[in-house]
């Protein structure tokens, strides 16, 4: 690699479950270094979600947290009005969301204890965000 250019690291599969482990939605993320932190996953789940939302502002989508001035429908989250999405709030949600058990990861088979917790990613990982409450905010 060239100094100046970007390091590319492989997608990473990310399964949501309900806490029954019914599938909800799932895609690739491609994180942002590795190894990395719990924290360092939920920031990029987050980013990764935030961008899949603003470009167009589909009526339906899926997400870690549900933006402000949005509702739950069903498994999906419907946007009231079209807005900027506020990145920091939605990690903050997120983060407090973790903190309080409102969901964990699970990674090959182990569930996270700690968002300080070092964790390893390839292609082949199984990451789950298994839902136990809706986490609004941002």
């Amino acid at each position: 690699m060239h100094s100046g250019e970007a390091m590319s690291y492989p997608a990473i599969p990310i399964t949501d479950v309900d806490g029954d482990g019914v599938e909800i939605h799932a895609f690739d993320l491609t994180p942002n270094v590795l190894p990395q932190t719990v924290l360092g996953l939920v920031r990029d789940r987050v980013v990764a979600d935030v961008e899949r939302i603003e470009p167009d502002f589909p009526e339906h989508h899926v997400a870690l947290v549900q933006p402000l001035r949005s509702r739950e429908n069903g498994d999906e989250i419907e946007l009231f009005t079209p807005r900027v999405v506020d990145m920091e709030a939605q990690l903050t949600a997120a983060v407090d969301g973790f903190k309080r058990g409102d969901f964990a990861i699970v990674i090959d088979g182990a569930m996270c204890q700690s968002l300080d917790e070092s964790i390893q990613l390839g292609n082949a990982s199984c990451v789950r965000f298994v839902r136990y409450n809706m986490l609004i905010g941002g």
